[in-house]
């Protein structure tokens, strides 16, 4: 949705919200937000407005908002910070204490917002405002091309595909089909190098959990393949297209509903070889003396390396590779070190043998590109490709190669705005491209390929 529909559609919600909440209540600058709900006065008034007068509707609520248990010796100490955490017992969805709890706030809140005149008109805006079409950025796997397309109001985007880049498009996945309320998602999206197999990542009611399955593109035909207990992962297929990487935690032996609030541990990455059970799949990457990482991983462009992107949170991450050869189909991965200290991003680009080009803010609060070597790695050796901007943000790097030539397509952000310019590696900046005013969102393309796709969106453009 673009800026000015959202600025719209604030301005008209914010209206008929306070309509709805104007109330007789004492207005009290240091009247807490209970004591506030508790105060409210048994009559409320709700402001209607019609084309000729204005008049008042009265409606009698009387507020009996719960009493909530509190622990007040739960006490953690964080960062040489006392930190209370009285309310921790209700972080449980399945604690009967919660359930109860939920169901005496629904008894309060639900009453209250039936009898609101102004929430027909606010279901009204917001769904007119979401009602246009809506396209993804286009993406070529083997000889087809992909997009993904949502019709308005349909719960789920459909994946479609066309012959060419003009063809006629048709549905290759639609998750709309997989259940009655629309509430199964396509949140992993992977075809095979060769474009001849399709790996989809399922996950249910906004489920962090994902149910990996496989599609025979020829055919339209799924496979038998369903890998359980996958998170936090992507799909990378080995350059041979028999099978993919993925996480899981394997240890993972609860709910996976999405609802669960305790940490899991010990995520580990596995391979998976097509038309096999899981039962087979090979552990490949884990790190025991670390269970809370997680990771990114990636395999190279040419398919001879995999890197691993090990963090603990969402921000920085270290940085692990080995080279796939070294290893037989049933051997643990054994990786090495490129950046192991954790407070910096680093992020893979592409390369040539066995230099490396990157993307990463160390050093570089506004991020840069460099190289190195996988023979020697160390910092020091490390020479940049794409400098530091002292004002604008580099924010993605992808790489092409044309007529025996090395690019860089390299996306910038300046004060909000996103301008993209061509560097060719060695040589430095061939051109900048004029675009509208606004947002890239998305990329598509791939090194070998003479195509490149750019989702955008602006003010007068809605994604």
């Amino acid at each position: 949705m673009s800026i000015l529909i959202l600025a719209v559609l604030h301005r008209q919600l914010v209206t008929l919200t306070t309509r709805c909440l104007q109330t007789q209540a004492p207005r009290t600058a240091s009247l807490g937000i209970l004591d506030f709900i508790r105060s409210l006065s048994t009559t409320t008034n709700f402001p209607c407005e019609s084309a000729n007068h204005k008049h008042i509707v009265k409606m009698t609520t009387k507020f009996n908002y719960p009493e909530i248990e509190r622990n007040d010796s739960l006490v953690e100490t964080i960062f040489d910070k006392d930190v209370p955490d009285p309310y921790r017992h209700l972080e449980d969805p399945q604690a009967e204490v919660t359930k109860v709890f939920v169901k005496q706030q629904n008894e309060v809140t639900e009453p209250f917002l039936d009898q609101c005149p102004h929430r027909k008109r606010i279901k009204e805006i917001l769904t007119t405002s979401q009602n246009y079409k809506k396209l993804g950025c286009p993406f070529k796997r083997g000889k087809k091309y992909y997009f993904f397309m949502n019709e308005g109001l349909q719960p789920q985007s459909v994946l479609y595909q066309q012959d060419t880049v003009d063809g006629e498009p048709r549905v290759f996945f639609d998750p709309n089909t997989l259940s009655d309320d629309g509430t199964v998602a396509l949140s992993q999206a992977s075809f095979s190098p060769d474009g001849e197999y399709f790996a989809y990542g399922l996950s249910y009611s906004g489920s962090d959990w994902i149910e990996i399955g496989v599609k025979n593109v020829s055919t339209g035909k799924n496979l038998d393949d369903k890998l359980t207990r996958a998170k936090f992962t992507s799909i990378e297929w080995t350059h041979d297209n028999k099978g993919f990487f993925y996480a899981q935690y394997p240890t993972h032996e609860g709910s996976t509903k999405g609802t669960e609030t305790e940490m899991h541990e010990n995520h580990s990455i596995f391979y998976h070889v097509l038309n096999t059970p899981q039962s087979e799949d090979v552990l490949k990457v884990s790190f025991p003396d670390h269970p809370k990482w997680h990771f990114g991983f990636e395999v190279s462009q040419d398919g001879k390396h995999f890197h691993v992107f090990p963090r603990e949170g969402c921000q920085d991450n270290n940085w692990y590779y080995c080279k796939l050869d070294e290893f037989g189909p049933g051997d643990r991965f054994v990786l090495k070190p490129i950046y192991d200290k954790m407070h910096a991003q680093f992020e893979y680009i592409t390369n040539n043998g066995n230099e490396v080009y990157f993307r990463t803010n160390l050093d570089a609060k506004n991020y840069r590109v460099a190289r190195l070597n996988l023979e020697n790695p160390a910092k020091e050796n490390w020479k940049d490709v794409i400098a530091n901007h002292p004002e604008d943000v580099l924010d993605w790097a992808e790489s092409y190669t044309v007529d025996g030539k090395d690019y860089l397509l390299v996306n910038y952000m300046r004060k909000v705005v996103y301008y993209l310019e061509l560097h060719q590696i060695d040589k430095g900046l061939v051109k900048k491209f004029t675009t509208p005013l606004g947002t890239i969102v998305k990329y598509s393309g791939r090194r070998f390929d003479n195509e490149f796709f750019f989702h955008f969106t602006s003010l007068l453009t809605p994604g």
